[in-house]
């Protein structure tokens, strides 16, 4: 479900103008490095220098978006510990005695 509203949301980039954004973007700014290594722009701009065909693009932009959800994914994963609860009760208990050890 995640890769199709991926799919989805990078030919509805291109529908509303992506490459004509990098274009202008290009000619009004001088962009840093690291703005040219943003997913979707990295891509666009080897479009525009004649690197890429369209579809090679976008897949491009597909591929490093769907890379780019995994890690955050397993990111997430990892920074939260998961409690199940057996009751609002039990929910409400914990909450409080992370308050008193929390000053709070």
């Amino acid at each position: 479900q995640l890769y199709q509203r991926i799919e989805n949301r990078v030919e509805e980039m291109f529908l509303d103008g992506l490459i004509d954004e990098v274009k202008n973007l290009l000619k009004r700014y001088n962009l840093s490095l690291t703005a040219k290594e943003a997913i979707g722009y990295k891509e666009t701009i080897q479009y525009l220098e004649g690197k890429m065909s369209l579809e090679e693009t976008k897949t491009s932009i597909k591929k490093r978006t769907r890379n780019y959800a995994k890690r955050q994914i397993t990111f997430f994963k990892h920074q939260f510990v998961s409690e199940e609860f057996k009751s609002v009760e039990d929910l409400e208990m914990k909450i409080e005695n992370w308050r008193k050890d929390n000053g709070q």
